[in-house]
């Protein structure tokens, strides 16, 4: 493998110059200039001589000219290689070109990028096959000796990975294809690392692979070993974070600790400082908490100032390495949830937004946000006034407390009026008032707080006054569950272990409603200590089975450079329980793993990793080295060809300036153009017009996006349903008759799979023989409850019996509201908005009368004329009747009624279509016509 300076690619060739003194004799003479004579005989008959001529002699500057023409042609053709680096590639042996792309690579790929091409370029001078071999490719990747202008596409298309060599498989590849291979030269651009990673066993694949090399042939080394630098652990302290940051090699090279939060915003910057013998420094990231709870990226910034070493110089930091994170659900409704003061929620958060990591569910749909909470990554849940929940979201909440998560529950008429097992202790039916004008009991102090609870030790406030709270059932280990109580001995905060977990329950709303506590310093304190006391990490508790391990899937990768992007195509899910154990591979490379609202960090480097410089001559000691800065071979051919040219033209233009061919004038001035060429194309005017997505016949009509319109639950049973669509369509005549309102024609929806953001009211007959919606299908009428909408359910029995007796209806009522979180209900009072909305009532008729009309009760009924603050602006989301209004409103195209009233008296439908209206304007206006500026008004149409 060792070569002169200068070598041929075709030295047969030369024996071609052996000829140059033929040329020159055939060249050394040149025929007679042409002499231009006048044509007149008489002249040229007296100039004709009779002696013989002769052929001038050709100079001698011409002849040694084109000698020099001849000479570069043949020394052009034979492939003149000038090649100072003493590894020599033009031999006749195919050649094995063994190349590491591994992040330590990344800092020099360009230049190690130009080496591989300056060797296979010689290849394809020489006509000899190529095998390449990247370190980082599949085990079952072919090795084998192709022509080297494929060899050279692909390594254009090689890029360095985020992740080491794996140099074992490498050797394992290269061991088998080893007879195939034959007698080869192998040239090896090594990385300057050792594959010394725990999982690596000290490095023994690059033994291996120096192993299997030096059998397959002649081995040289082309190697730098430039020191590398690394982030191995970083760790948030009680004052700092705490980085860890090695070096392979002893070097002086500044480098910066860089901080950067989601969006790429530099939090903080340090230097780096090594000690003389030192491969391993800290630093120091000082920022207060908050801050530090914001940075996701750790960089090592380059002597540029603005470029990332590489992969290993880049530390991804996730949820673990931060705040506990913590979920909010909130049982109210959107509406109330939008005013900050009203929503049990807002205390909440600006309690514990400097501690924790907040996540909202994001949808009032418990079947939806709860698992998404849950597959999040929180490490506790936090329910304000949330009653009845579904029986599977119950499950999956259980489990979450048994794997070691934390719910928070705070009470509320809700939570008050269900009958919900997820609670410490049994509660009593209702809630207790205290300081109200109908109780001798007075507001409630704050007593003690248990020393076996995570509150043991806090300042006892005294300003505390607690005005309502639900109870919980005497029993004999309600003393040991009490971690707060009260001065009359019952408890404010209950708590219960189960499993891993904690269930815990203030008896208390989390607004101000029910007491002070939430506007006190002691609320932030007993939050916060909650939040500790969640100790189980974010990545531990999953929403998966016992027996099933959560998987994650990559969500974006590092590159080789130290930057973010989507995950690379050998990137494979991890799970769970892996993260931090497996090592960065071609399936696993570094980057976060997950979805976008839980994403686990995994990194190139672990804490125990190690950066150990490569020593090619212990390996192979018969190894012939070089680096990356001496020059490869260079092609001479252009440069003889070129010199060729030259001189063939300046010969030519001697031939033409002794034969007088040039004309008097060399420059004549260009004409100008007489025609300029239009550039002109065409737009593509034909865009291929997305076609609109097919709705299923099933599906909601986006038309009705464009008026209000009322809407009806379709219940299957066709006589029912036939009504309630009659009943609307009657009622719809009357608003746009009677009022400004102009509906479109009402909706029959599936609630199963409908859209019902669409309407602000829902009509559901209730039919007896029909099944019970699914948890599924009462969860979405559940949300759109609590988003602001009203469902308005008639039994259609007040005839039978009543509302407030067991009828089929009835009962079948009682079924589907227990899947519902529905607050206490009451009649509705004298002073309600429903009596005043567009016409004044004071019943509320149907085709039946002397059925009450059901809303939500009013929290603060004690104050009268106020609207119930548990409303979404002041609208009940369920209204109830056993009165069949749709039977009322019920008309053909002609507006004349298709069912009768009983008692069958006109004013009574009349009524029943006030009602209807009322109905309508109350859940699209809300709570307007409780202002005070309407009184007078009211009293003048009362005659008072």
């Amino acid at each position: 493998m060792f070569g002169t300076a200068l070598s041929f690619a075709s030295p047969a060739l030369l024996g071609a110059l052996i000829l140059l003194p033929a040329i020159w004799w055939l060249l050394r003479l040149t025929p007679p200039r042409p002499q231009l004579q006048a044509f007149p005989p008489t002249r040229l008959l007296a100039e004709l001589k009779k002696k013989e001529d002769t052929p001038h002699k050709s100079p001698w500057w011409l002849t040694a000219l084109r000698l020099a023409l001849a000479a570069f042609a043949i020394l052009a053709l034979a492939g003149p290689l000038w090649q100072p680096n003493p590894i020599k590639t033009a031999s006749d042996k195919p050649l094995l070109l063994v190349v590491d792309n591994g992040w330590s690579s990344a800092r020099d790929w360009a230049k190690r990028s130009k080496a591989a091409s300056d060797i296979i370029k010689n290849a394809i001078n020489l006509q000899k096959p190529v095998a390449l071999v990247v370190t980082t490719e599949a085990q079952n990747a072919e090795v084998r000796l192709v022509e080297p202008e494929k060899t050279l596409e692909r390594l254009l298309a090689q890029t360095p990975v985020p992740y080491p060599e794996d140099r074992q498989t490498t050797a394992e590849r290269l061991s088998a294809a080893k007879d195939t291979l034959g007698d080869v030269d192998v040239i090896w651009l090594a990385s300057p690392l050792k594959n010394s990673t725990p999982q690596d066993q000290g490095g023994q694949g690059d033994e291996a692979l120096a192993a299997v090399l030096s059998q397959i042939g002649d081995v040289a080394i082309r190697f730098e070993a430039n020191s590398r630098l690394a982030i191995t652990h970083a760790g948030n302290g009680a004052g700092a974070l705490n980085v860890v940051v090695k070096r392979s090699a002893l070097t002086n090279r500044p480098a910066t600790l860089r901080a950067l939060d989601k969006d790429n915003i530099a939090l903080a910057e340090t230097p780096i400082v090594f000690e003389d013998s030192a491969i391993q420094t800290y630093a120091n990231i000082e920022l207060p908490i908050e801050l530090r709870n914001e940075i996701t990226r750790l960089n090592l910034i380059g002597e540029d100032g603005n470029t990332i070493e590489s992969a290993g110089a880049t530390y991804l930091i996730d949820d673990r390495s931060r705040r506990r994170a913590v979920g909010l659900i909130s049982g109210v409704s959107n509406d109330q949830a939008q005013q900050p003061l009203l929503s049990p929620l807002y205390y909440i958060r600006r309690a514990l937004e400097p501690f924790a990591d907040i996540r909202n569910s994001g949808t009032p749909n418990l079947d939806k946000a709860i698992p998404e909470l849950l597959q999040s990554g929180v490490s506790m849940i936090v329910m304000a006034d949330v009653g009845t929940l579904p029986p599977e979201q119950t499950d999956r909440l259980r489990k979450f407390i048994n794997k070691g998560g934390t719910i928070v529950r705070f009470a509320g008429p809700r939570l008050a009026a269900s009958e919900d097992a997820l609670t410490p202790v049994r509660l009593r039916a209702g809630e207790r008032s205290l300081g109200g004008s109908l109780t001798w009991e007075a507001p409630q102090k704050l007593a003690r707080f248990s020393q076996n609870g995570p509150f043991a030790g806090m300042n006892l406030p005294d300003d505390i006054e607690i005005r309502r709270q639900v109870l919980a059932e005497p029993d004999f280990d309600l003393l040991n569950k009490t971690w707060a109580e009260l001065e009359d001995g019952t408890p404010l905060v209950t708590a219960e272990q189960r499993g891993d977990g904690w269930l815990i329950l203030f008896h208390v709303t989390a607004d101000a409603t029910w007491s002070n506590l939430p506007i006190s310093g002691a609320f932030v304190d007993m939050l916060v200590k909650l939040v500790a006391f969640s100790s189980v990490p974010a990545s531990e508790i999953s929403d998966q089975g016992n027996n099933e391990a959560q998987i994650l899937p990559p969500f974006q990768t590092l590159d080789a450079y130290g930057y973010l992007t989507s995950p690379i195509e050998t990137a494979e899910p991890i799970e769970l329980k892996q993260i931090g154990k497996v090592t960065a591979a071609r399936t696993t490379p570094p980057g976060l793993y997950g979805k976008s609202e839980s994403l686990i960090a995994h990194n190139l480097m672990k804490k125990n990793s190690k950066l150990e410089t490569l020593d090619p001559k212990s390996l192979m000691p018969q190894a012939l080295l070089s680096t990356f800065d001496e020059a490869g071979t260079k092609d001479l051919r252009p440069v003889f060809f070129t010199l060729a040219m030259i001189i063939l033209l300046l010969d030519s233009v001697i031939v033409a300036a002794m034969a007088g061919l040039f004309p008097q004038h060399l420059f004549q001035r260009i004409r100008p153009l007489a025609n300029v060429f239009l550039i002109a194309g065409f737009l593509l005017i034909s865009i291929n017009v997305t076609q609109a997505t097919a709705q299923q016949a099933d599906d909601v009509d986006y038309e009705i996006t464009l008026k209000t319109r009322l809407a009806y639950v379709i219940t299957g049973d066709d006589a029912i349903d036939e009504i309630s669509e009659a009943g609307l369509f009657g009622l719809t005549n009357f608003l746009s008759l009677r009022t400004a309102l102009e509906p479109g024609a009402p909706v029959g929806v599936d609630i199963s799979k409908d859209e019902l953001a669409f309407f602000s009211l829902l009509y559901w007959p209730i039919a007896a023989e029909a099944e019970v919606p699914d948890a599924a299908t009462m969860a979405r009428i559940d949300a759109f409850m609590k988003q602001g909408g009203t469902v308005l359910f008639d039994t259609r029995d007040q005839l039978d019996v009543g509302i407030t007796s067991i009828t089929p209806a009835n009962a079948k009522l009682r079924q589907i509201v227990a899947n519902l979180d529905v607050p206490p209900l009451e009649p509705v009072p004298s002073d309600h908005v429903l009596t005043r909305a567009f016409y004044l009532l004071q019943d509320f008729p149907g085709r039946w009368l002397g059925s009450p009309l059901w809303v939500e009760a009013n929290q603060n009924s004690n104050k009268k004329g106020e609207a119930s603050r548990s409303q979404a602006d002041g609208v009940s989301s369920i209204l109830i009747t056993a009165n069949d209004l749709a039977g009322a409103w019920a008309t053909d195209e002609n507006a004349r009624p298709l069912l009768p009233t009983l008692p069958n008296d006109p004013n009574q439908r009349i009524y029943a279509f006030r009602v209807g209206v009322n109905i309508v304007m109350y859940t699209l206006t809300g709570n307007y016509k409780a202002d005070q500026v309407h009184i007078p008004a009211l009293l003048e149409r009362l005659g008072q």
